[in-house]
């Protein structure tokens, strides 16, 4: 016989179901942003050669800007003097320069180290521009930095990072 708690053999055992009153779904949905995909090419060495005495000395150099998320972009760029300075370097002497970067609409805009600036007209179907360009980068030295620089053969690098806007 059956203490109605443990069954035993013969017994009819009904299963019990808990039905809850509500029943809750949690359903997180969440996306990670799609990363662009934003490059410059086409860069090339920017020789000043020598300084003839007056003026100031400059080199530009043509590029491609690609932006597969849209047309903006931002442009920060370092020099290899201290903090990023934009200098160049023979020996123990230096000389700064002017760093400018232009879109493919509008003049050259002056970058300070470190700075970010934003452009726009990046190419978003070919990475190379389709062999072209669509902006420039130039380096200047002054004709008054010149003035006061030593002789020699100064070089220096500059860094130059492209992010979506």
């Amino acid at each position: 016989m059956s203490d109605g708690i443990t069954p035993e053999y013969g017994d009819v055992v009904r299963p019990i179901f808990l039905v809850p009153k509500y029943i809750l779904f949690f359903v997180s949905l969440w996306s990670l942003p799609a990363i662009a995909d934003v490059r410059i090419s086409n860069m090339n060495d920017l020789t000043l050669g020598s300084w003839p005495g007056s003026g100031d000395v400059e080199d530009t150099d043509n590029v491609c800007v690609f932006n597969d998320g849209g047309p903006n972009y931002l442009i920060t760029a370092s020099g290899s003097g201290g903090g990023g300075a934009f200098t160049l370097s023979s020996g123990g002497n230096s000389v700064a320069y002017v760093f400018q970067f232009q879109g493919s609409s509008g003049g050259f805009t002056t970058l300070s180290p470190n700075s970010s600036q934003g452009f726009s007209s990046a190419d978003q179907l070919s990475s190379t521009c389709s062999g072209g360009t669509n902006a420039s980068m130039r380096v200047r030295v002054t004709e008054s930095t010149l003035l006061g620089a030593k002789k020699g053969s100064y070089s220096g690098t500059v860094n130059v990072q492209v992010d979506p806007s």
